[in-house]
């Protein structure tokens, strides 16, 4: 929806009601659809609102009411913005999984072994007497 803005001298009392009058007669013949009048007279601005065409609207004010006109801005609305994309949801990193401690294994103390008897030598015995041999 376009605005138009028409800077007047609002102070004058003659302006003020020329550029009311221009402006309503436009609206009350349906020539133009105009939402919204504001002025604004701190500044000297009239703000003019609605689904118009800017061009054709300021070239007829400047027709009704040329001499009391000192600027006419238009001002087009922003594009509207562009749809937002709804958002891929980035799948979470998985949690990290927590480090499994695993505790070392209990210390096998090896008792030493007591050393076992050694076996005991095999004896000897005495050597034995051969009978005497006989003789032929």
């Amino acid at each position: 929806m376009p605005t138009i803005i028409i800077k007047v001298d609002l102070d004058c009392a003659r302006c003020h009601r020329k550029i009311e009058r221009v402006l309503d007669r436009i609206r009350e013949k349906g020539e133009f659809v105009i939402d919204d009048i504001e002025y604004d007279e701190k500044n000297n601005k009239v703000i003019v609102k609605g689904p118009f065409d800017a061009d054709k609207l300021s070239d007829k004010l400047c027709c009704k009411a040329c001499k009391i006109i000192k600027e006419i801005e238009i001002v087009e609305p922003p594009p509207p913005p562009p749809p937002e994309e709804p958002k891929k949801e980035v799948p979470a990193p998985p949690p990290p999984e927590p480090e499994v401690v695993v505790p070392p294994p209990p210390a096998v103390v090896e008792e030493p072994k007591c050393p076992e008897p050694a076996p005991e030598p095999p004896k000897e015995e005495p050597p034995k007497e051969e009978p005497p041999k006989e003789e032929p």
